[in-house]
């Protein structure tokens, strides 16, 4: 449909950080933008999943704000505007999660691990991986 796509995604996780915890360091702000042409050569982006799951929410969350629990003075003084993660918990589910959906993109598309020349996965850590 379109001949050059700009794609640009940002995060300021700085307004939200708690700094007095040891995980904060996994979380800063930043930006990143990608341009993706249309081309009718035999390469480039081939495919994507994007992968959900509410069972953990509360592993990754920041639990005051929002429509489930509104801003309210105690929620302000409670300090629960600030980002919440169980690094464990998380790193529990990212070390299933993560390979299941690596195999399932080389199975759709018919090709090996050893066939990919750049794969661009969203964790910070190798060991998921």
């Amino acid at each position: 449909m379109y001949k050059n796509v700009l794609v640009i995604g940002a995060d300021t996780f700085s307004n939200i950080t708690d700094w007095s915890r040891r995980d904060s360091v996994f979380f800063g702000d930043g930006a990143g933008a990608i341009v993706l042409s249309a081309t009718s050569e035999d390469k480039g982006f081939v495919d994507f999943l994007l992968h959900t799951d509410g069972r953990g929410k509360d592993h990754f969350t920041i639990y005051g704000g929002g429509s489930e629990q509104p801003t309210t003075s105690e929620t302000i003084e409670d300090n629960k505007h600030n980002f919440t993660m169980n690094g464990q918990e998380v790193y529990n589910t990212a070390i299933k999660v993560v390979p299941k959906c690596i195999n399932q993109l080389l199975k759709q598309n018919n090709v090996s691990v050893d066939e990919i020349k750049y794969m661009l996965p969203h964790q910070p850590s190798i060991r998921i991986l």
